[in-house]
């Protein structure tokens, strides 16, 4: 009996192990004949349940004797590779045992049989076992060219490949190119495949397809195969070229008026190609040439292109060529002033983003144009950005002729009328999809909420910008417990490290305007507390983080706005996370700029009732607490009367605890300060009614713990008395309710 005989007889003699005869009966039919999908699925789930009970000897004994056999079964059952991980789950494969699978693969596919199958089948083995075999690739990259779902497949492979076998793989590729270089004419086909695999190689390849696309023997084969039914191609390979700068020179020198010519084609596919290749050319294309076309020309057709009912491959392209474009201002205001624009580019969106189709490149794409479009001007808070504006090229991006009030318009109606984020977070598949993608939306966020409108920033938290931004931020962080604080450390491999600065600032500009007792039903608002206070900078405790220079007053003063709105919840428990967080801060704090310190003493004003913070104060006994206290008495003699004002609240609040009075009264050094400050007030502030309220309730909470330890004449000075006269005589009536009652209280207690 021969081999072939043999094969065959054990294939009749293989069945399940099963007593229905049906189901072995369609077992051996899936042998030579492809299913239907009802019996597909029989024999899939049959095959599964033998592997499953460690009874798979029937389908090892078909991969280890006829790997041929076995791929056709898995084809025949439209298995993608399941039934083979099954198998070597349950028993060790040799790489020998792997390579014949390939090998079968390869005979298969070089027969033009079920192409498309066999690739994504050898894909998924190569991806499971990480074993390849490069010298297969001649025949994969001769297949390119054919169909884009066949080039893709290939494409994967030869990354696949890359990672396994780097060397190699570059050496077949090469070699393949040289090959068909070297010959002396080139058929249609031939050289559909040539420029369609140096175009697919160039983003894995790009220095390998330099070589050979700056290569005279190209130059003189796509010269040749100009203004033919080939154009598109070539126009592909072109846009795919300039990933290496010098190609995108080469182009210029060489193909510059072909460009020309397809731009102004009436194929409409021509035209979008070659705005594309255009505009990635730009800044290579020299002045006398730029003044045949504009930017906003190269424009026009890309964004009519945007619409659903379109070819998808031709939006994409739109689109790709239209994010380069929105980095000049003249674009972004024909963008903007284009509404159809604004809702298909939305639709497209949508489209690109369902659980059943999600294209992350269309993603990618729309999400950094509308972040292009949204974006405005920062102003340049320290000398590092503005050294930085001044070593790095713009693109007419900061352009003076762009209308900033133009771009809060145009935020706002995306914002309210479009809805932006309210669509941005029914997209859940670009969450998962890409970082890139998140990132712009992150973006997006940060940009409108730029505008300080409190209207525009509540409705960001209301579309869902603050879940957003919350769920990225904890996404990309590592969270630490540091004895009573948590720290929110970026992630080590971090590579955007402004992105998560425009979350932060996002997410404080968010929680300044808004009720957080209510937005917080969902989640815990403490989670937002140690981002926040990444805007305050590095602590001496804390590390420093990648963008600590970065951090401007603008970034304190709104992290305190919105530590104080958030603080202003009834929440004991808060109040004491925040007291941990933003102790290490409060030092530097109340030494910096007027604003620092006034935003610092509204938020501990909203802390004071907790007797940790107190004792940060008064527990004069520890020298940095009492120099914290000193600091603090000093700026209610300030000249800025919105400054002493917060502080007077701030001692309001802890006088009206009695053992805070009793410390103050306690300690002369102490006492006589803030008594020598006050006699100040009352006598030269008078007018100032702010002011003088909670200066008036300070001494009454002082008056009542004097009198207890029968200590009263000490505010019994000319001075003293004159100031409450004068209080008495042209204060408010609460206030000089107040003053009388300690009046009252002096001479009662003579």
């Amino acid at each position: 009996m021969s081999n072939q005989e043999e094969i065959t007889s054990q294939i009749k003699s293989l069945k399940l192990d099963s007593e229905d005869d049906t189901i072995n009966k369609l077992f051996k039919e899936a042998l030579t004949t492809e299913l239907n999908e009802s019996d597909q699925k029989i024999i899939k789930d049959s095959l599964h349940r033998s592997l499953s009970k460690e009874k798979s000897g029937v389908l090892l004994n078909l991969l280890q004797n006829n790997a041929q056999q076995f791929i056709i079964l898995l084809k025949n059952v439209n298995d993608s590779g399941t039934i083979l991980a099954d198998i070597t789950h349950k028993h060790s494969i040799a790489e020998i045992e792997i390579q014949k699978l390939l090998s079968a693969i390869r005979s298969e596919v070089s027969q033009n049989k079920n192409v498309d199958y066999y690739l994504g089948l050898y894909s998924n083995i190569i991806s499971n076992f990480k074993f390849s075999n490069c010298q297969h690739l001649s025949l994969l990259l001769s297949l390119i060219g054919r169909t884009k779902k066949t080039d893709n497949l290939i494409l994967v492979i030869i990354i696949q490949n890359l990672q396994l076998n780097k060397i190699e793989t570059e050496s077949i590729i090469q070699e393949y190119f040289e090959l068909q270089i070297e010959e002396k004419s080139f058929a249609t086909d031939q050289f559909i495949n040539f420029i369609s695999t140096l175009s697919l190689c160039f983003p894995i390849c790009p220095e390998l397809c330099a070589k050979i696309y700056m290569d005279d023997r190209t130059k003189e084969i796509t010269l040749s195969k100009l203004n033919t039914s080939n154009d598109l191609l070539i126009l592909k390979c072109f846009s795919n070229s300039c990933l290496v700068e010098n190609c995108r020179t080469y182009t210029v020198n060489n193909y510059f008026q072909f460009l020309l010519d397809c731009f102004k084609s009436t194929n409409v596919h021509k035209r979008i190609l070659a705005s594309l290749v255009l505009v990635k050319l730009w800044s290579f294309i020299e002045v006398e040439k730029k003044t045949k076309l504009k930017v906003t020309n190269l424009a026009e057709d890309l964004i009519l292109y945007i619409d659903d009912k379109n070819e998808i491959e031709y939006i994409e392209y739109s689109i790709e060529g239209l994010i380069y474009l929105s980095l000049f201002w003249e674009v972004r205001e024909m963008m903007r002033m284009d509404i159809s624009f604004i809702e298909n580019l939305l639709k497209i969106l949508q489209n690109s983003s369902t659980e059943n189709n999600v294209n992350t490149s269309i993603q990618y794409g729309v999400l950094s144009i509308i972040a292009n479009l949204t974006k405005l001007k920062e102003p340049e808070q320290n000398q590092r950005n503005k050294l930085k504006n001044v070593t790095s090229p713009q693109t007419g991006s900061q352009s003076q002729e762009e209308s900033q009030e133009n771009i809060k318009l145009f935020n706002k109606e995306l914002l309210e009328d479009d809805k932006i984020i309210s669509v941005l977070t029914k997209l859940k598949t670009y969450q998962n999809s890409s970082t890139n993608n998140l990132n712009e939306v992150i973006n997006i966020v940060y940009n409108i909420s730029f505008d300080q409108l409190k209207s525009i920033r509540i409705e960001l938290v209301k579309q869902g910008a603050l879940k957003i931004v919350i769920n990225y931020l904890v996404k990309y962080s590592e969270i630490e417990r540091i004895d009573n604080r948590v720290i929110a450390n970026p992630l080590k491999d971090d590579l955007r490290p402004e992105v998560r600065l425009k979350a932060i600032r996002s997410l404080a500009r968010m929680l300044i305007c808004i009720k957080p007792q209510l937005t917080f039903e969902h989640f815990d608002i403490k989670s937002a507390i140690p981002f926040l206070i990444e805007l305050l900078g590095s602590s001496a405790n804390d590390q420093i983080s990648s963008y600590s220079d970065e951090l401007s007053p603008l970034d304190k003063y709104e992290s305190l706005l919105a530590l104080t709105n958030t603080a202003s919840i009834n929440d004991s428990s808060l109040k004491i996370f925040i007291i941990y967080e933003i102790l290490p801060y409060v030092d530097s704090l109340i030494l910096q700029s007027l604003q620092i310190q006034i935003s610092t003493y509204e938020l501990l004003n909203n802390l004071i009732s907790e007797p940790i913070l107190l004792s940060k104060f008064f527990n004069v006994a520890t020298p940095q607490n009492k120099q914290r206290l000193e600091i603090t008495l000093k700026l209610l003699n300030s000249d800025e009367i919105k400054l002493q004002v917060v502080i007077a609240g701030f001692l309001v609040n802890a006088t009206n605890f009695d053992m805070i009075s009793d410390v103050i009264v306690n300690s002369k050094e102490i006492f006589d300060d803030l008594f020598g400050t006050i006699q100040n007030i009352i006598t030269n502030q008078v007018n100032d009614e702010k002011l003088i309220t909670p200066i008036s309730y300070i001494l009454l909470n002082l008056s009542y713990t004097l009198a207890n330890k029968s200590r009263l004449s000490v505010l019994k000075s000319n001075a003293f008395i004159n100031g409450c006269e004068s209080i008495i005589k042209n204060g408010s009536e609460e206030n000089k309710e107040v003053i009388s009652n300690i009046l009252e209280l002096c001479n009662n207690n003579t």
